[in-house]
């Protein structure tokens, strides 16, 4: 039996698979690596810049997408974020729960597949339930997202049902 280990000193049981997988994937790492270079930084809150670059790392499956820039101009091509979003603003769950639904949509629309308990038709916080990304109690509460939400954001698309 194989098990990851994990290299950095702070990740918490919990979040344990959706780090290894950001981490092996290439799609996060270390927090601050001139500070403390063992450091996840899990507890950390991210921007919509780092969801939106996130999200776009994992759909370039081809390997285009170089840049954070690149990364960002492709998310806003494709209506993940708007020309105009605040790149720098924090990423609250509900603002999350809208990118999330924007980018499976873009996956089933350009991948030609279908992800169970997902329908496009349905509002962002409908789906968001559908697939536990969130609680209603989370959704409600509108808090800031961690990178320990990025990664378990990762985690769980990566691993979505499909029809």
């Amino acid at each position: 039996t194989f098990e990851w280990k994990s290299p950095y000193s702070d990740v918490s049981d919990t979040y344990l698979n959706a780090v290894e997988y950001v981490t092996e994937a290439g799609i996060m790492g270390y927090y601050n690596q001139c500070v403390n270079k063992n450091a996840f930084g899990g507890t950390k809150e991210i921007s919509v810049k780092s969801l939106a670059a996130a999200l776009a790392e994992m759909a370039d499956v081809n390997e285009k997408l170089d840049t954070v820039d690149d990364r960002i101009a492709w998310a806003t091509t494709n209506g993940i974020i708007a020309a105009d979003a605040n790149l720098s603003a924090l990423c609250k769950v509900q603002n999350a729960c809208e990118i999330v639904n924007a980018f499976l949509t873009v996956l089933e629309d350009e991948g030609d597949l279908e992800f169970d308990d997902f329908d496009d038709d349905d509002t962002a916080k409908e789906n968001a339930l559908s697939i536990g990304l969130v609680s209603e109690k989370t959704y409600t509460g509108n808090r800031s997202l961690t990178r320990y939400d990025l990664a378990s954001i990762c985690y769980l698309i990566v691993n979505l049902d499909v029809e």
